[in-house]
């Protein structure tokens, strides 16, 4: 699970919350700062931009 939210997010009262103990190989949470609900997999910023895309092309099993 892989979720991206905008930190101005009116809608992210409940932001999903990745469980402690399967946080670091399972599921990932991108904060955008100064985003709202639109917030894409593109906007966050450089680290974690960089380590979505990895993720993402790891799960997808790109070469």
């Amino acid at each position: 699970m892989m979720a991206v939210h905008g930190r101005n997010d009116p809608w992210s009262a409940e932001r999903f919350t990745p469980s402690h103990r399967h946080a670091h190989r399972h599921s990932r949470r991108y904060a955008v700062p100064g985003a709202t609900h639109g917030a894409t997999i593109a906007e966050p910023p450089g680290l974690q931009r960089s380590r979505a895309a990895a993720t993402i092309e790891r799960r997808a099993e790109v070469r």
